[in-house]
């Protein structure tokens, strides 16, 4: 169940769908099952990354989308959790310091600070991002992609700078 509220749990899933669909991004045609998950210690362990391998970020990302969103592979399993950070950084030594990482009061500081930040920005739910293009968003993306009429107070900018979590 997605949620107690009905239709939220309906919105849900068809946001999802259509946006994958507009952005032309793999996913799966149903939820992951238990959804929502506790994400926290993916969100933590993209933290951790981006302290030490920030350059490996976007793959990780990626690759949690995947292994969440397009075939659940439960990325929240220690073990699988591991593999994915092994395949972005390129060995069991690095991914397991990364990993270790995520208990460190530096990371949960940072993802806290990311969390406030994204509510102060108006985020109302994972995943949120703030960018660096030039799309605005009232409501829906589609809606003034591209316009130059949005007012500071309604833009919302898309893509390149995450506030914790990707999934």
């Amino acid at each position: 169940m997605l949620t107690t509220t009905p239709d939220k749990s309906d919105w849900i899933n068809t946001e999802r769908i259509r946006w994958s669909t507009y952005f032309n991004i793999p996913i799966s045609s149903t939820a992951p099952p238990g959804f929502p998950l506790n994400t926290l210690p993916i969100q933590r362990t993209l933290c951790s990354l981006s302290l030490s391998h920030p350059q490996s970020l976007p793959n990780a990302i990626a690759l949690f989308w995947e292994n969440f969103w397009v075939h659940w592979s439960d990325p929240l399993k220690p073990e699988n959790l591991l593999a994915i950070v092994r395949t972005v950084v390129g060995s069991d030594e690095e991914a397991r310091k990364v990993v270790e990482r995520t208990k460190s009061e530096e990371v949960k500081k940072l993802l806290g600070g990311n969390t406030d930040q994204a509510f102060k920005d108006g985020a109302f739910g994972l995943p949120y991002f703030v960018g660096e293009s030039q799309f605005c968003d009232k409501c829906r993306l589609e809606a003034n992609e591209y316009s130059d009429e949005c007012d500071g107070g309604d833009r919302k900018v898309l893509g390149r700078r995450s506030y914790g979590a990707a999934v």
